[in-house]
């Protein structure tokens, strides 16, 4: 309580849009009743909007939600990690009007990456990224076009949480999401977690 009061307070603005679990182990372990109550405590008080947790895998949203009620789901979602999508799980929010935040849409960087420049760890799915190089290629797409129109377009996206590294990055990011976008389907994806998932990356 007093974290999220001195937050709005150095922010100052009257209550928080949102306030998330960052880590799913926090409500799945004997405790999780106590920090669900704490953070629904804090919404009623009127101290923030809403409550939500933050995911590394869909398949914690069965166990979740079979126990508690978010506002907000976070996640991961890109063109390589569709597994929001493919696991039904975007869907199934969508039906239940939740609101969808995802990030990592870029993949930590790795689909902005050019060919000679991806860490020697990534050479197993060589043929995961030349399908990804030749598709770029062939539709005349830039990297950061495609993952922006990827997430964007799909209609069941609430907000979308990017990194950035300099204001013209800002910028072209801006001038991108300024234009229509269109659905982006591709078949590049992967549910290898030792790739989607860079808590498993070993560079």
């Amino acid at each position: 309580r007093e974290k999220v009061k001195d937050s709005i307070a150095h922010l100052n603005i009257g209550q928080l849009y949102g306030l998330l679990i960052h880590d799913v182990c926090d409500l799945t372990r004997h405790t999780g009743d106590i920090v669900f109550k704490a953070i629904s405590d804090l919404k009623r008080e009127g101290l923030t909007k809403k409550i939500g947790v933050s995911i590394y895998d869909p398949n914690d949203l069965d166990l979740l939600f079979s126990k508690f009620d978010f506002d907000i789901i976070q996640g991961p979602l890109n063109l390589f990690d569709q597994r929001l999508i493919l696991s039904g799980w975007m869907e199934k929010l969508y039906q239940m009007n939740k609101e969808v935040h995802v990030r990592s849409i870029f993949l930590q960087g790795l689909l902005l990456m050019e060919p000679q420049d991806r860490p020697k760890y990534f050479s197993k799915w060589r043929d995961l990224f030349k399908k990804y190089d030749s598709w770029l290629n062939k539709n005349k797409i830039t990297k950061i076009e495609a993952s922006l129109q990827f997430v964007l377009s799909s209609g069941q996206v609430d907000k979308v949480i990017i990194g950035i590294d300099s204001t013209d990055h800002f910028q072209e990011i801006i001038n991108i999401v300024k234009n229509k976008y269109k659905p982006i389907d591709t078949g590049f994806y992967s549910q290898d977690q030792l790739l989607v998932n860079p808590q498993y990356w070993k560079l």
